[in-house]
């Protein structure tokens, strides 16, 4: 028994891992003060609850009121160490980064509940007619991270920039400008045009609590919620299309996340 009871652990924390996808780029403080420093860490996991990311850096730059500006030697070179920057003038700062592909393979049954999961509903419909439900799931995929930074008491139009990211999450007002229960709209680009119809996770992390809700995209690519400015908040989407080169995997991925925060 305590070897069956042992197995089935095993597979459970297997499957699960394999959906611990969300990654997310985390401050130890979102709204500073000007001349502080502060740590950086890429963080993967689930529940805004994660583990230090390893992965490869394939872009990563900060944008201010002073333009964009390319921060790729401060990714550490050791992951656990995490990255620290300092923000010597007032504004709104905002990080962007993006990752490798990388790939992986799921056999049918954990790749069906990784799209349903996603609401990737497309892709299962296209698996439907291509016959490939029995298929492994061959799947490439980079990830997209954005977060927002305030430091001091002026506020600007940096939150609102595209940075292009294949998979870009743009607030339509400062979050660090609105007052609690105001609603902030997001926007979902995919390659520069609205996404519609796609699932959008929205975390809200409080007093140690995590709660999420999800809303699908309208045809414009926006969803909507009432902001409450205490915690911290993260929103991600997946967006996945077929590969171009099936020789080296069938689909490819993008998973972006925002976060932003008030503590």
């Amino acid at each position: 028994m305590k070897r069956i009871a042992f197995v089935f652990l095993l597979m459970f924390f297997t499957a699960a891992a394999c959906f611990a996808h969300e990654f997310w780029i985390d401050l130890e403080r979102f709204i500073l003060k000007a001349g502080e420093r502060v740590k950086i860490s890429f963080l993967v996991g689930e529940n805004f609850a994660g583990e230090i990311w390893k992965g490869s850096l394939k872009s990563f730059y900060l944008f201010s009121s002073e333009g964009k500006k390319d921060i790729s030697s401060f990714f550490p070179t050791e992951p656990d160490e995490g990255a620290t920057l300092t923000f010597d003038k007032e504004g709104t700062y905002l990080l962007a980064f993006n990752s490798q592909n990388k790939f992986i393979e799921l056999p049918p049954d954990k790749f069906l509940a990784y799209l349903k999961e996603d609401g990737l509903e497309d892709i299962i419909a296209l698996r439907k007619r291509r016959n490939e439900m029995e298929k492994n799931g061959r799947e490439v995929y980079q990830r997209c991270a954005k977060t927002l930074i305030q430091v001091g008491d002026k506020k600007d139009n940096v939150f609102s920039i595209n940075t292009g990211l294949p998979l870009e999450i743009i607030p339509q007002k400062n979050p660090y400008k609105l007052s609690s229960k105001e609603n902030l709209k997001i926007k979902i680009l995919f390659q520069n045009k609205p996404l519609s119809d796609a699932l959008v996770k929205i975390w809200h992390r409080k007093n140690g609590k995590v709660s999420q809700t999800e809303q699908k995209t309208n045809a414009n690519g926006t969803v909507s919620f009432e902001l409450e400015k205490q915690g911290n908040w993260m929103i991600s989407i997946v967006k996945m299309t077929p590969h171009t080169n099936s020789e080296q995997a069938d689909w490819q991925s993008y998973w972006a996340s925002l976060t932003f925060g008030f503590e």
